[in-house]
């Protein structure tokens, strides 16, 4: 009896032992899979930390940016409110015409040499054109065409007016 208590005894340590070891090896598994999530998962919270860093800074900028885009436009209106009073002075009033009328003769020759660059520039270019398909054709009368439409006689009477 003794004998076989002490086989049974023998059994049961070693069924203990292997037990223990295998207990020992998931244990050993589970800790390296918990080391490799707590790299993965502290990489994550750099990766975060670094995004909040560059958001808090893009966000200060922008305050500020706002801020003083704020500031400019309070002082637009109170130049506008200035220009306004000012423009609703006695001292102006009255004068309105004699300026706009003034104004208004220089607008209308701006846009008068405006017109006039125009149509040279389009004088131009049919002159080109015309140039260029009479050489491509060897027509003559193109070519003719070409000289009479460079030689505008109202040219300078157009450049008079």
């Amino acid at each position: 009896m003794a004998e076989s208590d002490h086989k049974d005894f023998i059994e049961n340590s070693d069924r203990a032992v292997s037990e223990m070891k295998k207990e020992k090896s998931r244990k050993t598994e589970q800790k390296a899979l918990d080391e490799k999530q707590k790299k993965a998962t502290e990489g994550v919270k750099a990766e975060n930390e670094k995004t909040l860093s560059e958001m808090t800074t893009e966000c200060t900028e922008k305050k500020l940016s706002f801020q003083e885009k704020q500031q400019l436009r309070a002082e637009e209106i109170e130049a506008i409110a200035k220009a306004i009073e000012i423009l609703s002075g006695d001292d102006v009033s009255g004068n309105a015409e004699k300026h706009l009328a003034l104004a208004q003769r220089a607008t209308s020759l701006a846009q008068a040499r405006s017109l006039r660059a125009q149509s040279q520039g389009i004088h131009r270019r049919i002159r080109e054109f015309l140039e260029h398909e009479g050489q491509r054709l060897k027509s003559q009368r193109l070519a003719m065409l070409a000289e009479r439409v460079m030689a505008d006689p109202f040219a300078k009477v157009k450049q008079m007016i």
